[in-house]
């Protein structure tokens, strides 16, 4: 993912300047909180295309000011409810939310190569959420064991392969990938100067960890009897990926493979997955939560004091106090009781 981290600074300190010699100038307030220039431009400078993308198909702002003015006032406005509900996010449940989210991103939405600020961000406002849920169900560890014990058994990690890749788009240049390494020269550096996917040239090849059911067949039988060190001594072809019903439209590609390590298969102990745990038994007790805290929220949205000042940004507040009053949509079946922020609605 392309981010342009190095600008924020640049803006940042423009902002500190705009913002005169009596502080950062304030462009913003929910309430008592306030959003500082700074604050807004260095929150702008992290935006990135995914998630502009997500808010745009969510009919919600497809600008990057636009999207970070209305994610802080909506940031604020959760942390606010959260804290007069006695629901705050706590660090141990921060550090927990975020073991958790590294070891299965894809279980929390939360894509693995944010930064630590923003994981962290994405921590607070997912744990407020969820407090808000359980606060009144009295979520026992009694409750959480026993949703692990029901859930023991698909609660198994599979082996796992950390492999570096070397992916090419003929069979003629993965044969030559593989002369250079016969004459000595390094994986990474193959994969460096070879591999024809960005991603994975830009990590010298490192692919990271690859759970064994989700590789193509063809990788999965190439890797088989070799030993971490060891490499495939053969293209691999890869076919893409087809649509249930649909015909191929990309051709194969052509796979090199070096395994770093592999993790045997072994049970998922209940602390590393207790996040989850505790959405299920919360979607238990209280099937309705996500709509229950919802309609808090957005009555806590209609009664707050949202403003803006910054020109041109004016009508975010006017935008977040309209999504307000939107229809709250129902929950998405299996949400596990993680329900996300109301939808943007762009000015």
């Amino acid at each position: 993912m392309t981010r342009y981290a190095p600008a924020a600074p640049a803006l940042v300190a423009l902002a500190f300047v705009l913002g005169g010699c009596g502080g950062p100038k304030v462009i913003a307030r929910v309430n008592k909180d306030t959003i500082t220039e700074p604050e807004f431009y260095g929150r702008m400078a992290e935006v990135d295309a995914i998630e502009l993308t997500n808010s745009a198909r969510g009919r919600g702002p497809a600008k990057a000011g636009q999207y970070a003015m209305h994610a802080l006032l909506t940031e604020k406005v959760i942390l606010q409810l959260a804290a007069s509900k006695g629901a705050s996010p706590t660090e141990p449940q921060v550090q927990g939310f975020l073991k958790f989210a590294r070891r299965f991103p894809q279980v929390v939405g939360v894509n693995p190569y944010r930064t630590e600020v923003l994981m962290r961000r994405d921590a607070e406002m997912q744990i407020a959420m969820r407090n808000l849920m359980a606060k009144p169900l009295n979520i026992t560890d009694a409750d959480v064991q026993s949703q692990y014990d029901r859930n023991k058994t698909s609660l198994v990690e599979p082996r796992q392969y950390r492999l570096r890749i070397v992916e090419v788009s003929t069979e003629d240049k993965a044969q030559a990938a593989l002369g250079k390494l016969a004459k000595g020269i390094s994986f990474e550096t193959v994969a460096l100067t070879d591999s024809e996917d960005p991603s994975l040239r830009a990590r010298s090849g490192d692919a990271g960890y690859l759970p064994e059911p989700a590789m193509p067949a063809s990788l999965r039988a190439a890797l088989k009897g070799l030993k971490p060190g060891e490499y495939t001594r053969a293209p691999v072809r890869v076919e893409a990926p087809k649509p249930p019903g649909q015909p191929v439209t990309s051709p194969p590609h052509y796979f090199l493979a070096y395994i770093v390590e592999i993790k045997e298969p072994r049970q998922i102990p209940l602390d590393e997955v207790r996040f989850d745990l505790e959405g299920r038994a919360v979607a238990e007790k209280d099937p309705t939560a996500g709509q229950r805290v919802m309609a808090l929220l957005r009555d806590y949205m209609k009664q707050a004091k949202i403003e803006v000042t910054l020109k041109g940004y004016e009508d975010v507040a006017k935008a977040l106090k309209d999504s307000a009053a939107a229809p709250i949509s129902p929950q998405i079946p299996g949400d596990q009781g993680r329900p996300a922020p109301p939808a943007p609605t762009g000015p």
